[in-house]
């Protein structure tokens, strides 16, 4: 009897409880569990990162032994020209070393499920495979640094005319950079300067600066324009009227870069026309008499 009372007593504060208690609506259940999702995601990929990171760092000293010592300090050069300041050696050592051995060994794979390529030929393909691999982020980067360096070139003219507009209203050439770097159009040029005047306000100076810009991206129209900048300053001249100077010779150069691709465009044309206009022309002219030969009709 006494168990019973209890049990009353117990099931009578639940149900006021649950009659006073406000139900949950369906937005903020929805809320809590899109939460509880978006934790649970979020450390799912915070551990696939960090065992990310791991496996690149396990990897990294294997990976470095690969490349010749003399190639590493080429490719921070070369990485730095792309604009990938972010990216050590060590992590492009470790993308080829995954490729180098992932591309033979997908191959491989792939010929033992489907294709069933005979021994020869794979003896033949997985050396080329893993060649392919380990020269392929290196063409790619090439690749990179070109692209980034002919948007600059085209750049750099514009980018010169409105410094040398801000310096003849007045201002004086940090603010110029300011200026500039803040109206410019986004782009490999903008990026550097910002990374520039970033520099310059943890301290370092200005001529510094921008040799060591000049050193990054191995231009020479970029090096001439600090050159002719950092000499301007150093002996008192009129340095708009020397940005002047440099914008015309920068245009000039622009033009004439663009004359030599129009010269070789003719060049670059005629392999494709050989190999693809040509044949149909000879095939839509002669396959008619050509077939008239061979059924006998001619």
């Amino acid at each position: 009897m006494t168990w019973l009372i209890f049990a009353l007593f117990f099931i009578s504060i639940m149900l006021i409880v649950l009659a006073f208690a406000r139900p949950q609506s369906s937005e903020e259940a929805s809320a809590r569990l899109d939460y509880l999702r978006s934790r649970q995601s979020k450390g799912e990929s915070e551990s696939k990162a960090s065992f990310q990171e791991r496996s690149r760092e396990q990897l990294a000293p294997l990976a470095l032994r690969m490349l010749p010592a003399g190639l590493q300090q080429t490719l921070r050069q070369k990485l730095d020209g792309a604009g990938k300041y972010d990216t050590s050696v060590a992590h492009y050592a470790v993308n080829t070393l995954i490729l180098t051995v992932a591309m033979p060994l997908g191959f491989w794979l792939l010929n033992s499920l489907l294709l069933e390529y005979e021994t020869s030929t794979l003896l033949y393909a997985l050396p080329a495979l893993a060649a392919l691999g380990y020269y392929y982020p290196l063409i790619r980067l090439n690749s990179q640094i070109e692209s980034r360096r002919r948007a600059m070139f085209r750049a750099l003219p514009d980018f010169v005319d409105l410094l040398t507009i801000c310096l003849e209203a007045g201002m004086g050439l940090d603010a110029a950079l300011n200026l500039v770097v803040r109206k410019a159009q986004p782009g490999p040029l903008r990026d550097e300067l910002e990374r520039t005047i970033k520099e310059i306000r943890v301290g370092k100076t200005r001529a510094q600066a921008l040799k060591d810009m000049a050193r990054r991206l191995d231009m020479k129209e970029i090096t001439s324009f600090v050159v002719a900048i950092v000499q301007a300053e150093q002996i008192g001249s009129n340095l708009s009227a020397t940005l002047k100077v440099q914008s015309e010779i920068t245009r000039e150069s622009r033009w004439q870069k663009a004359q030599e691709l129009a010269q070789k465009a003719p060049v670059k044309m005629l392999f494709p026309m050989l190999l693809l206009i040509f044949p149909n022309i000879f095939l839509m002219i002669f396959g008619p008499i050509l077939l008239g030969f061979m059924l006998g009709r001619l």
